[in-house]
Parts: C-alpha cells; structure tokens; sequence
C-alpha cells in the first residue's frame, strides 16, 4: 500500500528514483502505463501480473476480452532499476504524458502515479 507524494526531478537522461517510501513494494522491477491522460502510472510487476490473469480468465474464449487483454497488456513497459537504482522512463510513455524535468509522484491505491508538477497543482487547486 502506497501513502504519500513526492517533488522530484528527472535528470537529463530521463532517470529518477523512485522514493524510499515506495521502493520496498517494488522489488527493483516497475510496470509503467498510461491509464489516465497526462499520468502514468507504475505498478509492482506482480500487481500488473495478477490484473493480467483476471483479465485472461474472465472469458477464455471472448474477442472481446482478448482485445481488452492486448490493448492493456501491450501498453506495459516493465523497467528495472539500473545498478545505482535510477529508473529510466520509457520515452513513448515519457512523451505520451507530457513530462518536463519536475514531476510529483503520489499514492494511488494499490500503485504510484506520476505526472508534472505543474498539472498536479493545477489538479490540486480545482479540488
């Protein structure tokens, strides 16, 4: 379980680090995707694992849930720390939700969301 958010800031290689808070949930492994606009969201790979199966076991043999089951699946980008635990954004996600050098990671549920800085205190000041 996720509590907290976090200032940070993407380095010039795209990189960052994942706050000490949250890295113990994640076993050095994160499940990166765009499931809302203009936020990602990073999940422990055994998270994106278990939403995976439920996926593919509610109708075995439906088109529909297969078309489902690939267009989630498929834009999942697992990434592994690097051996000074930096995290590289994919690019296509990075460029999909729109993320400059400032970005706020924050708690949600059973994942961690990142987005700029700047729309989260947009977020922030409509709420």
């Amino acid at each position: 379980m996720f509590f907290g958010e976090y200032a940070h800031q993407l380095d010039a290689k795209f990189r960052m680090r994942m706050p000490s808070q949250y890295k113990s949930e994640f076993d050095g492994r994160y499940a990166f995707c765009l499931e809302q606009e203009d936020t990602l969201s990073v999940y422990p790979v055994k998270e994106i694992e278990e939403k995976c199966a439920l996926l593919k076991s509610l109708a075995p043999f439906d088109e529909e849930v297969d078309e489902l089951y690939s267009d989630y699946a498929s834009g999942v980008h697992i990434v592994a720390e690097d051996p000074q635990g930096r995290i590289v954004i994919p690019a296509e996600l990075r460029k999909d939700a729109d993320l400059g050098k400032n970005i706020v990671i924050y708690a949600a549920r059973d994942h961690v969301c990142i987005t700029s800085k700047e729309r989260r205190d947009e977020r922030k000041k409509v709420t």
